[in-house]
């Protein structure tokens, strides 16, 4: 009898046991697909509209998907010198060269080459530059206070407006009988609308020869390319702009009072 009774409690140990050895596989099968189910809904592929991209010096152009814009999406230039990236995905083009911008959500990465060329210069008539009276005198008493006397051509390319400032811009291209010179020039239009020369330059711009009071950067003689004074670390930009503009300023105040008392208007 009691050999009987230990072969009954035997038998149902093991069923028992097979029992619940299947709960827990069908539970550790339904947990995995859970999971799995999760993972896929979590991780979406994401892809661009346009993965490549070519710029022109100063252009920007925005990173755009081709669903929704993701909400977790970092971006990130390889090359901050040659293209910036904002948070939205809008690059924007600082000089020459080739880089990348890697857009990252969710785990994915998508990389975006980037080519970066240099402004087409657009050639301009003095007739179709604003207040251009003065320019070429402007830019004659800047060469002759560095030094040139050999001028055989003089062009003008790349006028623009900045709206914010109220300042015009426009560059000019000097060919000399040995070299060629970047000259840029600026108008204030809030102080006098006369154009100024902000800065001349070799042809790769690495030597500046003007303005010759300049603290800003690596000043070099014209005649010789040798450096004659080093930039001030110290050097304030926005100070110097607006010391300069209350310059000009008070110049054209002086002028227009000696203009008043020729004309005994005073």
């Amino acid at each position: 009898m009691k050999k009987q009774l230990f072969t009954l409690c035997l038998i149902a140990c093991l069923i028992l046991s097979g029992c619940s050895t299947k709960e827990k596989s069908n539970s550790e099968k339904s947990s995995t697909e859970a999971t799995t189910e999760t993972t896929t809904e979590t991780i979406k592929r994401y892809t661009v509209k346009k993965q490549e991209f070519e710029l022109n010096v100063g252009e920007s152009e925005k990173i755009e998907f081709d669903e929704e814009f993701p909400d977790n999406v970092t971006f990130e230039s390889l090359n901050t010198d040659i293209i910036t990236v904002t948070n939205e995905g809008t690059i924007s083009a600082i000089a020459a060269g080739n880089t990348t911008v890697k857009c990252t959500t969710d785990g994915n990465t998508i990389n975006c080459p980037i080519i970066v060329k240099e402004k087409e210069n657009l050639f301009v008539d003095l007739k179709d530059v604003p207040y251009s009276s003065n320019i070429n005198e402007k830019i004659a008493t800047a060469l002759v206070e560095i030094g040139v006397s050999d001028v055989t051509a003089i062009t003008y390319y790349n006028y623009s407006s900045d709206s914010s400032l109220n300042m015009l811009h426009l560059n000019s291209l000097v060919k000399t009988e040995s070299k060629i010179l970047h000259i840029k020039l600026m108008n204030i239009l809030d102080v006098n609308a006369k154009w100024f020369v902000s800065d001349i330059t070799n042809e790769s711009g690495t030597h500046h020869y003007y303005p010759l009071e300049s603290k800003a950067v690596d000043l070099y003689d014209y005649k010789t390319d040798k450096l004659i004074r080093k930039a001030n670390e110290d050097f304030d930009p926005v100070e110097d702009f607006n010391e300069r503009s209350e310059s000009i300023e008070e110049s054209f105040s002086q002028a227009l009072d000696d203009i008043a008392k020729e004309a005994g208007l005073e």
